[in-house]
């Protein structure tokens, strides 16, 4: 099996997640800046950062492309073995058109208040 093109080594959960409910999942195109240590958020991308992101996210959804994602359990040390817990198809949503934002707003990964804050790598 190809190795896979996204991906994120190790994940800590915030709390058990048991099987029998049902979960959204979010992601965001986003380039990063670094962090503020200052403002507890990630610095927001430029203008011309953001008209990359907006470009790529173009190009996905015009693909039609979708991300498979799959979250495994690290157990042991051969990545090979680790079993998978959850699948999911991420789809590309239709692209926001622009609107005025107020300078202030921070920036958490979209307009949903929840943000890449809340976890931990």
């Amino acid at each position: 099996m190809p190795r896979a093109q996204i991906s994120k080594a190790t994940v800590k959960l915030k709390k058990d997640m048991p099987a029998n409910s049902d979960y959204q999942i979010q992601c965001w195109l986003e380039i990063d800046n670094g962090w503020d240590e200052a403002q507890g958020r990630r610095n927001p991308m430029t203008p011309q950062q953001q008209a990359v992101v907006d470009q790529v996210h173009k190009v996905l959804l015009d693909s039609g492309i979708k991300l498979q994602m799959t979250i495994k359990e690290r157990v042991g040390q051969d990545v090979k073995s680790f079993p998978a817990t959850c699948y999911a198809d991420l789809f590309v949503n239709q692209m926001d058109t622009p609107q005025a934002q107020p300078q202030q707003q921070p920036q958490q990964g979209g307009n949903s208040g929840s943000g890449w804050g809340s976890f931990t790598s």
